[in-house]
């Protein structure tokens, strides 16, 4: 089978195939890519549900399944633990291939235990979210949560392959296709070219669940990434335009106990921040930021917004794994199509940009008004 992309790094080269139906073929797939003394697969209940007997019956003897609960909250030390020692009591070595099954979540969990269990293993990605086949199955990154923070115990740990089946898409909820397309907004806000304007006029009809020309969504958001990865695969320079909207994003999840925002519904807001912020200090013009803010209104008017505590948001921000000695580093668009890395940003800025997000999001209405400095 062909892939539609590599993935380059200075050091491996991984293929990424996406195709519909290809979860068919996926047991001659992980033929191809080596010789494998059994296979453990780690999913949640919900994909169990849905796509268990899809691919149970392709995969290569023998297959072991483990199975976690869906949500943020199996991205922990204790889940961690469970399913290690799963694999332990199993007297598995190291030639095993573990599959991440899954959505985000799934990914980041069992990409870790690939990365740590005696000390690596291989292990392949099978997206079944939008949000993961867009953006956290490729590029290594691999991790759990802690109390004090998102994604602060991790690594970097890339798979042997990532396998993208767009049919998977099929049994998405609203909810969650709608957090997916954040990553994908996300891409073309820091690559500006024909596919800002077609996502503009395109996302209304996936979202209301037609999703012919996905592929095409999908390659383009991954090669805007795989470009930024293969510059720099240990997130220093440019893979941090990645992050945008993400610092503000990971604190609000955190602020509300990573249950009550998706992922992608969090980044939502914090990029409308980041853009806020952007116009607040003078980097940005109002009118590139109110073309902004009309893209992300399409996802944005949906959210439900909870209440939260800005202060704990900005606790949130002070362990963010970005952070510079005692600098908070932000990702701000400088205009639709280019971003700059920002320390010491005012923190007025940061509470007025995050509140007019908020507000936003409400249905308020509030547009930005001004530019230049926010008085101190």
């Amino acid at each position: 089978m062909s892939p539609e992309l590599f993935i380059k790094t200075p050091n491996l080269t991984y293929p990424v195939f996406v195709q519909r139906g290809i979860r068919r073929r996926l047991g001659n797939l992980i033929g191809e890519l080596g010789t494998f003394e059994g296979m453990v697969v780690i999913t949640d209940r919900t994909v169990a549900g849905h796509h268990f007997a899809s691919i149970e019956g392709v995969l290569p003897p023998p297959a072991h399944f483990i199975v976690i609960p869906e949500g943020e909250a199996s991205k922990s030390l204790g889940e961690y633990e469970r399913v290690m020692g799963e694999l332990l009591q199993k007297k598995l070595g190291r030639d095993f291939l573990l599959v991440a099954f899954g959505g985000g979540v799934v990914g980041d969990l069992a990409g870790y235990i690939a990365a740590t269990y005696k000390r690596g293993v291989p292990y392949l990605q099978l997206p079944t979210t939008l949000l993961a086949q867009v953006d956290s199955s490729v590029g290594g990154k691999v991790g759990i949560n802690h109390p004090l923070g998102k994604n602060l115990i991790g690594a970097l740990y890339h798979p042997k392959a990532v396998v993208i089946d767009p049919e998977f898409l099929l049994t998405l909820p609203r909810r969650e296709v709608i957090s997916g397309f954040a990553e994908v907004v996300k891409c073309a806000f820091l690559k500006k070219d024909g596919f800002f304007a077609g996502l503009k006029r395109q996302l209304p009809k996936f979202l209301d669940g037609d999703w012919s020309g996905i592929e095409d969504i999908i390659l383009h958001a991954l090669l805007v990434k795989a470009e930024l990865v293969e510059q720099d695969e240990e997130d220093r320079s440019v893979r941090h335009y990645l992050n945008l909207g993400h610092t503000f994003g990971h604190a609000l999840e955190q602020a509300t106990g990573f249950s009550t925002l998706r992922h992608g519904e969090a980044v939502i807001l914090g990029m409308a921040s980041a853009f806020q912020a952007a116009l607040f200090s003078g980097r940005i013009v109002k009118e590139e930021c109110e073309e902004a803010l009309a893209l992300l209104e399409i996802l944005g008017n949906e959210i439900s917004v909870p209440k939260v505590d800005l202060s704990s948001v900005l606790k949130g921000m002070e362990v963010d794994k970005k952070r510079k000695k005692d600098a908070l580093v932000f990702v701000l668009p400088i205009s639709i199509g280019a971003v700059e890395i920002v320390e010491h940003l005012d923190e007025k800025v940061i509470r007025d940009s995050l509140n007019f997000a908020l507000n936003w999001a409400m249905g308020l209405k509030t547009k930005p008004v001004r530019s230049g400095k926010v008085e101190k």
